[in-house]
């Protein structure tokens, strides 16, 4: 009997852990690369999973320009109607509110959508936003690859046959779209009535990597700029 209870015990255990994992990653067929889940559902600090990008202005960055500084990695896209410019703003007056307090951290905006996301497209994008962001992107292939790494999902779909496509929106209540600056749905042109048109279903959380280049924490969809700053000051404080 005893040999039995241990048995049964170990499978929920197991179940249990993969369940953290999926949860604490929706959307996503697998954890990040290196991630270890802990039995109380913690992660422990993993290396950066692999990174090999450009930015807006084609300069390679790769896993060691991670170090030295906090960085909060997501993946988005910029016709993207709601999840992305929200986290962008969100993560953008985090920044303004710890630079009042002599602190900083960078965020990284991975394209998932590199066919539109063009250079000059993501440099008119950002331009929204705080300007410590960096846009990165790269072949579609690679990105998506470096997505799989990073444990987010990414599909494309046309919102013709699902309107409603799925992204891992987390808490629903958030900002209004509206009271976003210059916000535009599609980017800079409304693509709507392109028959080319398409969405992107994507895993919506951000990751914080370390100045070691491990990530330490996740950053659900939609937290509030006051939530992040407390997540994020003794991190960039070294506490």
């Amino acid at each position: 009997m005893r040999r039995v209870l241990q048995v049964v015990t170990g499978v929920l255990l197991g179940l249990a852990v993969v369940a953290v994992v999926f949860l604490g990653f929706p959307g996503s067929n697998r954890a990040p690369q290196g991630m270890v889940v802990n039995t109380d559902g913690s992660f422990q600090p993993f290396p950066a999973p692999p990174l090999a990008l450009e930015t807006v202005e084609g300069s390679p960055f790769t896993n060691e320009e991670l170090g030295g500084e906090i960085s909060v990695v997501f993946f988005g896209f910029t016709n993207c109607p709601d999840v992305c410019p929200i986290t962008l703003w969100n993560l953008t007056q985090a920044a303004e509110e710890l630079e009042e307090e002599g602190l900083a951290f960078r965020t990284l905006f991975v394209t998932v959508d590199p066919a539109r996301d063009t250079p000059e497209v993501l440099r008119s994008y950002m331009n929204r936003y705080h300007p410590s962001m960096v846009a990165l992107r790269g072949e579609e292939e690679m990105v998506h690859q470096t997505a799989r790494d990073w444990g987010i999902h990414v599909a494309f779909v046309d919102p013709s046959v699902d309107p409603h496509a799925h992204h891992d929106h987390g808490e629903p209540n958030h900002p209004a779209l509206e009271d976003l600056p210059h916000h535009h749905p599609h980017g800079e042109e409304d693509e709507s009535d392109d028959p080319a048109t398409y969405a992107v279903d994507h895993s919506a959380r951000s990751l914080v990597v370390d100045r070691e280049g491990r990530v330490v924490e996740t950053l659900a969809p939609y937290l509030p700029p006051s939530e992040i700053v407390e997540i994020l000051r003794p991190l960039i404080q070294g506490r």
